[in-house]
């Protein structure tokens, strides 16, 4: 016996085909426009694409594109701006037009489609599950052109161009605004009451980015090339530099060029045109008490205002030099603690006018000195000028030999020597160092002798000491066994074995601890017999 469902079912392309005929005969299904109907689901999903492509376009316009046009005159930018401005009022009165649109696309699609759906499957009558089944089917057609015409494709549009597009819709989204103003009204209102309630402040709820949310922004815009490394790196930069301290970045003690307030005004001029610094410290009897700070334009004012200009040799002239008064010239000295922030301290040097600043260590004496250029090149990088060694104090002396002063950051050696390989922040360091000099102390546990020969090996490097300044390593000779490439895969390779070695050993000693624990029961099990037999 034949089923007449599944009959009708099997025959469902031959009847669809009949409200598929063109020509005199319209397609007219219980006396209604089948054509009509689908043009209203249309025209309701395309409005949903209006609404989902609107929405794109004005979150991902460019503000600053947009400023520029509000700043030249364009209306339509400036009612823009205070979309974006004012985003949650916007995405409340797209989120009202989404809704309407999708709820009526899919009722209006259930109320005509399905009953037409289930009569075809079963012309004698459609049962309850026939008619279930249809509006399941008609549901999931709707959803699937909703998603594609009234979400993907419209957004794709917008993102091709969002602000020419956001630009050019906005005056129709004023004008729903408008009209949908009740009703986002009550929506804003019934969401801020039910925030209270989980006493979550509606005001404070703003969508700030975070700074993960825009070092992840930056890395995107590096790989799309939206943003410029240097650009990047410049804002990753200024992130960080509120956690350094002044320690981090000043130029050490050991390092620091100062003048003795003792000397003569000739022997300033020579120190002063052999060092080539525009402000340098000045100290009485040791570094540890600086006075102050010598500005080169001061000691040429001096110059110029008490030279005896009828005298060719101003350093022979004996009044110019009795006149000289090394303490009336100098600058009172500005000085900050090693454990200031560096973001406070160019806040303070901008206030204050000072481009110089001596650091302290907590028992009082001298740890440093800091100047403007070393907390801008926090921020924008290395500056170079006339003066500046480009590369570091590093000489090639040899094959894959170099001559490299003590006080060399690992940063500096690898900007001029790639092949050398230091842990970068991200792993774990073996020592706490920040100077190849602090490094060797830490790979040797002790200050070598003047005439010691010393050679340490580290990661893909050999270093020997070359001279000693008193009890600091001066010159070092740095010797790349490989590449750091190659240096890496090979530790990756002796780590593998390591685990695998690790791995065998502990195999090993788990099959001898079961060896043992089975002889043991084997001896107890034997000295119970031993045990038995006696007794009998």
């Amino acid at each position: 016996m034949e089923d007449p469902w599944l009959c009708s079912l099997i025959d469902l392309p031959s009847k669809l085909g009949v409200f598929a005929q063109t020509g005199t005969t319209s397609t007219v299904v219980n006396g209604k426009n089948i054509w009509g109907e689908l043009l209203v689901v249309f025209i309701l999903l395309l409005v949903n694409g209006f609404f989902a492509a609107s929405e794109m376009a004005v979150v991902s316009a460019n503000d600053n594109k947009i400023l520029g046009e509000a700043e030249r005159g364009n209306k339509k930018a400036k009612l823009l701006l205070r979309f974006i401005e004012d985003s949650g009022n916007f995405l409340s009165v797209i989120q009202v037009g989404i809704t309407f649109a999708g709820f009526l696309s899919s009722s209006f699609a259930g109320e005509s489609f399905a009953g037409r759906l289930a009569e075809l499957i079963q012309p004698n009558g459609p049962s309850d599950f026939v008619y279930t089944l249809s509006l399941i089917l008609v549901t999931l057609i709707i959803s699937f052109l909703s998603i594609v015409v009234g979400e993907m494709v419209p957004k794709q549009i917008a993102l091709a161009n969002p602000e020419k597009y956001a630009l050019s819709v906005v005056s129709i989204l004023r004008g729903i605004e408008l009209v949908f103003k009740p009703i986002t009204w009550l929506i804003n209102r019934s969401v801020n009451v039910i925030l209270r309630l989980f006493k979550i402040d509606p005001e404070a709820n703003q969508d700030v980015a975070s700074e993960e949310e825009i070092r992840m922004i930056l890395d995107q815009g590096k790989r799309s090339g939206s943003i410029l490394d240097t650009e990047s790196e410049m804002i990753v930069n200024i992130f960080d530099f509120d956690d350094k301290e002044v320690s981090e970045i000043m130029t050490h003690r050991t390092n620091v060029f100062a003048l003795d307030i003792d000397l003569t005004l000739e022997e300033v001029i020579n120190e002063v045109v052999h060092e080539k610094y525009s402000r340098i410290p000045v100290y009485e009897d040791d570094i540890d008490n600086i006075i102050g700070t010598l500005h080169l334009k001061d000691l040429l004012y001096f110059l110029t205002t008490n030279n005896d200009p009828n005298n060719n040799d101003q350093f022979s002239n004996s009044e110019l030099s009795d006149n000289f008064d090394f303490r009336k010239i100098i600058r009172q000295a500005y000085w900050v603690p090693e454990s200031k922030h560096t973001n406070e301290l160019l806040q303070e040097m901008q206030n204050n006018h000072v481009s110089i600043a001596v650091v302290v260590d907590e028992y009082g004496g001298t740890a440093g000195i800091v100047t403007i250029e070393d907390l801008l090149e926090e921020i924008v990088g290395n500056i170079q000028d006339e003066y500046d060694e480009e590369d570091f104090g590093i000489h090639k002396v040899g094959k894959n030999k170099y001559q490299v002063s003590g006080m060399a950051t690992p940063e500096e050696i690898m900007r001029v020597l790639p092949q050398a390989y230091f842990p970068d922040d991200s792993e774990e360091k073996d020592y706490d160092y920040d100077t190849i000099a602090g490094l060797i102390l830490a790979l040797l546990g002790k200050i070598p002798d003047d005439d010691e020969e010393v050679e340490v090996a580290y990661k893909n490097m050999i270093f020997r000491v070359l001279s000693m300044d008193d009890k600091r390593i001066d010159k070092i000779e740095l010797e790349i066994t490989s590449s750091a490439r190659k240096y890496l895969e090979v530790e990756r390779r002796r780590e593998e074995e390591e685990k695998i070695r690790a791995e065998e050993e502990r195999e090993k000693l788990r099959q001898e601890l079961y060896d043992v624990k089975s002889s043991d029961r084997d001896e107890d099990i034997f000295d119970d017999l031993d045990f038995d037999a006696e007794q009998d």
